[in-house]
């Protein structure tokens, strides 16, 4: 009997030390209304200093959309750099609905696939802090827009670091959040920035995340060489002109050309373009601009005397694309060279042929490299 009532104390007791920690642990969360506050506090603070970035292609039309984020008091918004691919102008949205082209590429970083764009009229900025301060199971949003929306948050909290390509300490996120706000900031409870949102692809699945406060520190703290700056105008003139001559030919080149001669042209960059794409996204411009080169010799030599207009228009192209010294807003010149050659045969093709090839919406350049959404 005695040790029946001892058991029994024994269960009580734990049961209200139970309890009383339940109690406790309750007494220390903050009320839904307390966190939605915080929240929406962080968000007007930060605010001013994001950005929408629409970036337009070779033939004029809207490519791609994405985020970033004012980083210093003299022009730089950092944003991911897959929006350069195939981009000829850069049309920054800000929260105060001005507008600003971004005409200066100030740095990249390929590993990393940060782009530090510099711009008149910028934003206030918000400074990255110290990487050390995120800290796994520690609560986030993530700031961007997504398909343009202009701008709007997302809770999550920092899962893991993980390991990608080389580098290490990438943070792995549990936000939710849409491409468009691919290049928009991360930030702790506190307000500070943490990291700039990007996203991978694994085994077919999108996987969110952080690069890393210090990262983006080192790339801002890079930028003092102006001279080194490049222009997105550079390419985008060789582009331009090329266009521009087509457009001139057009009339001729349906008028000049067979239904063969143009199911030829098309059917032989319509495989080129697939082919090139994957060696692109796989990281090796030169074998995709090689791919393009080829191509064109190609129909050079299966079209012969025939629709001359086609084939001055890509002997034309050669001749650009071989003469390119200047890479723009690219990694190289064989990046340079090989979208020279692709926004070519995109308006070559004309209405004829839209690849539905990556993320693009209007002229279809190579997708970004094969980890990016």
């Amino acid at each position: 009997m005695t040790r029946q009532i001892s058991e029994s104390f024994s269960f009580l007791a734990r049961l209200m030390s139970l309890l009383f920690l339940a109690s406790s642990l309750s007494a220390q969360q903050p009320e839904a209304g307390e966190i939605d506050d915080a929240l929406w506090k962080i968000l007007d603070n930060a605010r001013p200093s994001v950005v929408t970035l629409l970036a337009y292609g070779a033939n004029g039309g809207l490519r791609d959309i994405g985020s970033g984020f004012a980083v210093s008091d003299d022009g730089l918004i950092v944003t991911n750099l897959k929006i350069l691919d195939g981009t000829v102008r850069i049309e920054m949205l800000m929260a105060d609905e001005r507008t600003e082209n971004l005409e200066l590429i100030a740095l990249t970083d390929l590993s990393w696939g940060v782009a530090l764009l510099r711009g008149a009229g910028v934003p206030p900025p918000l400074y990255p802090g110290e990487a050390q301060s995120a800290r796994i199971g520690e609560e986030i949003i993530a700031i961007g827009s997504p398909k343009g929306v202009n701008v709007t948050l997302s809770q999550g909290k920092i899962v893991s670091r993980i390991r990608h390509r080389a580098n290490n300490g990438l943070l792995q996120i549990s936000n939710d959040f849409s491409p468009g706000m691919n290049g928009g900031p991360v930030l702790n409870m506190d307000g500070e920035v943490i990291g700039m949102l990007t996203s991978v692809v694994r085994s077919g699945r999108p996987v969110h995340l952080a690069i890393p406060a210090n990262v983006l520190q080192t790339m801002i703290a890079a930028t003092t060489n102006r001279a080194a700056e490049q222009d997105l105008k550079k390419v985008r003139e060789r582009i331009a002109n090329l266009k521009t001559e087509l457009d001139e030919m057009r009339p001729g080149l349906e008028a000049q050309c067979s239904s063969d001669d143009l199911s030829l042209i098309d059917s032989v960059i319509n495989n080129a373009i697939r082919s090139g794409a994957v060696v692109y996204n796989q990281g090796d411009p030169l074998a995709c601009y090689r791919i393009y080169e080829g191509a064109s010799y190609q129909m050079l030599y299966r079209l012969k005397d025939r629709c001359k207009i086609a084939s001055r228009f890509l002997e034309r192209t050669l001749f650009e694309a071989t003469t390119a010294r200047d890479p723009g807003q690219y990694d190289s010149i064989p990046a340079a060279q090989a979208w020279i050659m692709r926004s070519a045969f995109d308006s070559l093709t004309g209405d004829r042929n839209r690849l539905p090839l990556g993320r693009n919406t209007d002229d279809k350049p190579p997708p970004a490299r094969e980890t990016d959404t």
